[in-house]
């Protein structure tokens, strides 16, 4: 996988979601205090399970909202053609929906500020995934629920292994499209 872009909101001196591009060569010149050092920190918390931010990472224009929150997002791009999501079923990000609109696998860090010592709250997928009643969900049900789910729909299962859930989940979304 390769990172081609950085997007980091409400740290340091980030306030808005300031998006980076990244290539093959990258080169940051700015003059003191201008917040180049502050990607590569970023780059650390997002990469470095064990790193927090400080409660003063916060953009300051931050500090007083309810929503004290840092983003950093990570974007990939030459994915592996395979992934194994569940037992020994290979399958891929594509058809699992885990992809931005470009294609791209963008990985988003959340870190709560309110508490005395700043943690991260969440890590989600920025996709183009279905959001129908339904159909949303899909990805985290179990096999059982998935079953109940394609039969709650009417999904035609003719055909498809229902022991195995990304054939069950690429049944259900196919069946998203039909309507």
């Amino acid at each position: 996988m390769k990172l081609i872009q950085l997007k980091v909101t409400s740290f340091r001196s980030y306030k808005d979601e300031t998006v980076i591009d990244l290539d093959d060569l990258v080169v940051f010149v700015g003059k003191n205090d201008s917040g180049k050092s502050s990607i590569f920190d970023a780059l650390n918390l997002f990469f470095d399970e064990k790193a927090a931010p400080d409660k003063d990472d916060l953009c300051v224009h931050q500090a007083d909202s309810a929503n004290a929150n840092i983003r950093i997002a990570c974007v990939f791009t030459d994915l592996p053609q395979q992934l194994v999501i569940d037992t020994q079923h290979p399958t891929d990000l594509e058809a699992e929906h885990l992809l931005n609109s470009k294609g791209h696998l963008e990985i988003v860090k959340v870190y709560d500020c309110n508490p005395a010592k700043p943690k991260c709250s969440g890590v989600y997928a920025r996709a183009a995934h279905p959001t129908a009643d339904s159909y949303a969900d899909v990805l985290s049900l179990t096999n059982t629920k998935l079953k109940q789910r394609a039969s709650s729909l009417g999904v035609d299962l003719n055909g498809v292994n229902q022991t195995v859930n990304t054939e069950l989940r690429r049944a259900i979304w196919a069946h998203a499209g039909d309507l």
